[in-house]
């Protein structure tokens, strides 16, 4: 869906969530930087700004995260798919891999890649494989093997839409910084009035850790580390939906 659901699970912890945590910084550098002795209009306006700015950062958030898709897997065209089937990837055992791909092969109505196809022509067996993934997530999963799937997928998204607003993040975070440094060098508020700086100093710490998460957590292999396990569960999906194939 394109719209923002903020009641539903996957809306909340892969959208909402990578949004709060980008914004964080300016929530504890607002939260610090303006006089609370009293509850006025400006206090009342920006935290009003701030919660609006949350949700339409989560609504951006997954349009910068396909965006960074584009990117990641260049082969299908920004399409993510699960890259066990390849046959060059050890994470199934071959045996596996080729059952699962012949299976899906016969659902798909198309000859799978054979390990040299693969080799020569490798943005054709990925396209092969991302139809696969296409596939198997259309089709209605047993619940316990749902769950899991359901798990990874979140983990997929908050992971990519994270990472694609890492290079705002990195700019809002240093602006933030800045604008702390600032008013605690001047020993002001936002309002211009003298004012406790030590609240300036826990701004900015949050603003470094903030800032070495997104340098060091927040990366292109974590992203494509969740695909792997995303696409891992789906095609281990193959399993039940063998068994009730067979069983109809």
């Amino acid at each position: 869906m394109n719209n923002i659901g903020i009641l539903d699970s996957y809306s909340r912890r892969a959208r909402l969530l990578p949004a709060l945590i980008t914004i964080a910084p300016v929530a504890v550098f607002f939260a610090v930087a303006l006089p609370w002795q009293s509850f006025k209009m400006p206090q009342f306006a920006i935290g009003a700004a701030i919660v609006c700015a949350t949700f339409m950062l989560a609504d951006v958030a997954r349009r910068l995260g396909k965006h960074a898709e584009r990117k990641l897997f260049p082969t299908t065209n920004g399409r993510p798919f699960p890259s066990v089937l390849r046959h060059k990837d050890l994470t199934l055992d071959p045996v596996l891999t080729d059952k699962y791909q012949k299976w899906l092969g016969v659902r798909l109505g198309e000859v799978p890649p054979s390990v040299e196809s693969e080799h020569l022509s490798p943005m054709l067996a990925d396209q092969f494989y991302a139809r696969c993934g296409n596939w198997l997530r259309e089709q209605p999963q047993q619940t316990k093997r749902s769950d899991l799937i359901f798990e990874e997928n979140v983990t997929y998204g908050f992971r990519r839409n994270l990472y694609g607003l890492k290079p705002f993040s990195q700019i809002l975070n240093l602006s933030t910084a800045g604008g702390a440094a600032y008013l605690y060098h001047k020993g002001i508020d936002l309002m211009w009035q003298p004012a406790e700086t030590s609240g300036y100093l826990v701004a900015l710490s949050v603003c470094a850790v903030h800032l070495a998460y997104f340098v060091i957590v927040v990366t292109r292999n974590s992203v494509l580390h969740a695909s792997e396990d995303y696409g891992r569960q789906l095609v281990l999906s193959i399993e039940a939906l063998s068994s009730n194939s067979d069983a109809a």
